[in-house]
């Protein structure tokens, strides 16, 4: 048995990439690491937790849907990213508790970061007021973005999302839009929704009058080329994919476990990217 334990639940899971990520973690590391991907039915959230709790060499768990909100009330604590996004997306072993924390925070700063995008005083569109959404605006808030539109098929949600994220950051305006609406011009424009993601529809999400000189960033890593990117392309934008997001958000998932973050040689990047196409 590896000395370490560790694993990612959803429902379903199978199409998980993160074996993969943190399998090749745990060898530039050198961490004796057994991770899997494990459905676990809404049902039965509790009961894997509780079983998981018995078992000391359990460092976490990384979270996705449909459990990413579920899984607060039943945790032990949790970090400020993950009360600022109301969403768990991974939780670490802290003694005898559990507690949860929201990675894609780091991973979204990150991201911007290695792409040298700027949020201070700047405009941006976000489409999507799911988890991801409330990740990113969490980020453009922290900041200080001047002013973010957040667009959903739901105004009520979108709405919503302007209220919370409002109340933390007094400096950004958030706007909400209902899908298809004019939008403002922007810096930066953001798809925090599924749509473009293999076997999920699409749409045509950039306006008319997006210029050539703001940025697109797809938060969907698969397919690497999605139509969001590709519509960016053509007009001149830069875009940014969600490879590096998903790679930064699951080297902050290792740090949180293990107290450090593996050194990823560019090998084993292109590897894993060509995993994640």
């Amino acid at each position: 048995m590896a000395e370490f334990r560790a694993a990612v639940i959803g429902h379903p899971i199978a199409h998980s990439l993160s074996p993969a990520l943190f399998a090749e973690f745990a060898r530039a590391a050198a961490v004796d690491l057994d991770y899997s991907a494990v459905d676990v039915h809404p049902d039965a959230l509790a009961a894997r937790l509780s079983a998981w709790r018995d078992d000391a060499g359990f460092v976490g768990c990384n979270v996705t849907m449909p459990h990413k909100e579920r899984i607060i009330e039943l945790l032990d604590g949790s970090t400020g990213a993950a009360r600022a996004t109301s969403a768990v997306n991974v939780v670490r072993r802290d003694g005898d508790a559990f507690v949860g924390d929201n990675t894609d925070v780091a991973g979204i700063a990150a991201t911007l970061d290695a792409f040298g995008f700027e949020a201070r005083g700047a405009a941006a569109v976000l489409f999507g007021a799911g988890g991801g959404a409330r990740a990113v605006a969490t980020v453009l808030g922290e900041r200080g973005a001047a002013r973010v539109t957040i667009v959903a098929r739901t105004l009520a949600r979108a709405r919503t999302l302007c209220e919370d994220a409002s109340k933390r950051h007094r400096a950004t305006t958030f706007a909400p839009l209902e899908m298809h609406a004019a939008l403002p011009p922007a810096e930066l424009y953001v798809n925090a929704t599924p749509l473009g993601q293999t076997g999920q529809p699409t749409c045509d999400l950039l306006p008319e009058n997006a210029r050539a000189s703001a940025v697109a960033f797809d938060l969907v890593y698969r397919p690497a080329a999605t139509p969001f990117l590709e519509q960016a392309r053509v007009r001149g934008m830069k875009a940014i994919g969600g490879f590096t997001m998903l790679l930064e958000q699951a080297l902050a998932t290792f740090d949180a476990w293990f107290g450090f973050r593996p050194q990823i040689d560019g090998a084993a990047r292109a590897r894993l990217e060509r995993l994640a196409a």
